[in-house]
């Protein structure tokens, strides 16, 4: 009897446990993985401010595309070799594209999600350091800070976000 009264209050032990892990976003198993409701919602998340961010972006370039091309027709580049063009045209349309596709990739719930949203958090990083590089090159003013930080501190935290979720999604996955 007592045998059986020790297995009861173990098992409550280990419910507990469980439900606590539950409401603290851990895994089941112990793991700092994410349970599959969560891996939805946090996915859901991190697709909507991927669509945020490519949308947002999508406007600049498209402002800054019909500036350039506009100067572009009116002589103000004459010899802008077609290379350089088309070279700058891709990194413009790899930083839209590739936040885009992961946010896709998460909504849909496809297996190449992780390697997708890995993509997008590495484009979003080489452009914060390409962009704060060039803000804050001729000289730091106010403005310019300000720029810096929220340009470079909403994009760092995205990228941080995409990654925590990734190498979390792989923990849940490999236990």
């Amino acid at each position: 009897m007592t045998t059986r009264r020790t297995g009861s209050v173990w098992r409550l032990k280990e419910n507990l446990q469980r439900l606590f892990r539950q409401r603290q976003g851990g895994h089941l198993s112990g793991e700092p993985g994410i349970d599959k409701p969560n891996q939805r919602e946090h996915g859901k998340i991190l697709a909507v401010l991927f669509i945020l961010f490519g949308a947002a972006h999508l406007v600049v370039v498209f402002f800054v595309w019909s500036i350039v091309f506009a100067l572009a027709h009116e002589g103000y580049f004459p010899k802008l070799p077609l290379l350089q063009m088309l070279a700058l045209l891709g990194v413009t349309l790899s930083l839209i594209a590739t936040p885009l596709v992961s946010a896709i990739a998460l909504l849909r719930q496809r297996s190449w999600a992780s390697g997708a949203v890995s993509a997008a958090c590495l484009v979003m990083l080489v452009a914060v350091f390409t962009v704060l590089y060039y803000v804050l090159r001729p000289g730091l003013s106010m403005t310019r800070l300000a720029i810096g930080v929220l340009y470079g501190g909403t994009n760092l935290a995205i990228s941080v976000y995409g990654l925590w979720f990734v190498s979390r999604r792989a923990q849940a996955k490999a236990s």
